[in-house]
C-alpha cells in the first residue's frame, strides 16, 4: 500500500512519519499464505486540521494488503491507553521498517515513558478475556471470512487463540524482564513452535486444549503483574512536547 496515495492522506496534508511491516511477519509467525500488513504513524499538516477544525485519527485500508496508519495525536492518545498495537509500533524492530526518520527515533528513544505500566496490566487482562471469546467462537462479529471458516472447520480460531498467547507472553516478559519484545522467536524456540503449530496445524488441537493452554500462559502473566517491581508512568507532558516540536515544529 502505498500510503501517499491515499485520498485521506492528501486531503489532511499528511506527512509520513514511521511506516512498518506489521501482522505475522512482524511477530515472525509468517507462513507463505500470510499477507503483508502494514502499519504506520503520521501527521496532518493542512491548516484546518493544525487548528482542530478537522480532524482524524486513523487511515485503515483493507483487502489483500491491510494497513493502518495513526495520525500522531492518536497514536499518542492509545500509547496513554496502553494499547498494545501501538505499543508494538513504538518497540519493533529497527528492520521491520520500512521509514523511520530520525524524529520518530527520538519517540522511541523515550519508549520507557510513553506507557502506563498499571494501565497495561488493565489492558492485558481485558483483550485476554475479550479474545477467548473470538478464539473460542462465542463471539464472532469482529472475525474475517478466513477465520470464521477456521471455527466452523475446526470448533476455534487458531489465528487468534495464536494471538492470545503471543501477547500474554509479551506482557510476560515486560513484566518480568522491563522489555517489549515483538519478535516471538526470542521467547525462545518452544514457545515460537508452539505458536506456530497452532496457527498452522489446527487439526493438533481441539478447544478444550487450547482453553487449557491459554489460560496457563494468562495466569503465568498474571503472576509476572503481582510480582512485578516494573513501573512505568505516561509522561504526558513529554508527548505534548514531542507532538508539538514534530508536527507544528515547535523548537
Amino acid at each position: 500500500m502505498n500510503i501517499k496515495e491515499q485520498n485521506s492522506f492528501k486531503d489532511c496534508g499528511g506527512t509520513l512519519l514511521a511506516e512498518l511491516i506489521g501482522g505475522s511477519k512482524l511477530y515472525n509467525l509468517s507462513t507463505k499464505d500470510s499477507d503483508t500488513d502494514f502499519r504506520g504513524v503520521f501527521y496532518a499538516t493542512d491548516p484546518c486540521y493544525l487548528a482542530g477544525l478537522n480532524k482524524i485519527e486513523s487511515i485503515v485500508t483493507t483487502g489483500e494488503t491491510d494497513a493502518t496508519y495513526y495520525e500522531i495525536v492518536h497514536f499518542f492518545s492509545l500509547l496513554r491507553k496502553s494499547n498494545t498495537q501501538v505499543l508494538e509500533i513504538l518497540f519493533a524492530p529497527d528492520e521491520a521498517f520500512t521509514w523511520l526518520p530520525f524524529e520518530f527515533r527520538v519517540i522511541r528513544d523515550h519508549g520507557s515513558e510513553l506507557f502506563c505500566s498499571e494501565t497495561l496490566k488493565k489492558s492485558l487482562q481485558g483483550y485476554f478475556y475479550s479474545e477467548m471469546r473470538l478464539a473460542t467462537g462465542e463471539r464472532s462479529g469482529n472475525l474475517g471470512s478466513k477465520r470464521k471458516d477456521a471455527v466452523q472447520a475446526y470448533g476455534f480460531s487458531p489465528k487468534n487463540f495464536t494471538q492470545m498467547i503471543r501477547i500474554c507472553l509479551l506482557g510476560t516478559n515486560l513484566f518480568l524482564h522491563d522489555e517489549v519484545i515483538v519478535d516471538s522467536r526470542l521467547y525462545g524456540e518452544n514457545q515460537h513452535n508452539l505458536l506456530m503449530e497452532i496457527k498452522t496445524e489446527p487439526q493438533n488441537f481441539n478447544k478444550d486444549q487450547l482453553v487449557k493452554i491459554a489460560n496457563i500462559y494468562f495466569h503465568r502473566l498474571l503472576a509476572a503483574m503481582d510480582s512485578s517491581s516494573v513501573k512505568h508512568e505516561f509522561n504526558g507532558d513529554l508527548a505534548a512536547q514531542l507532538i508539538l516540536e514534530i508536527k507544528y515544529n515547535y523548537q
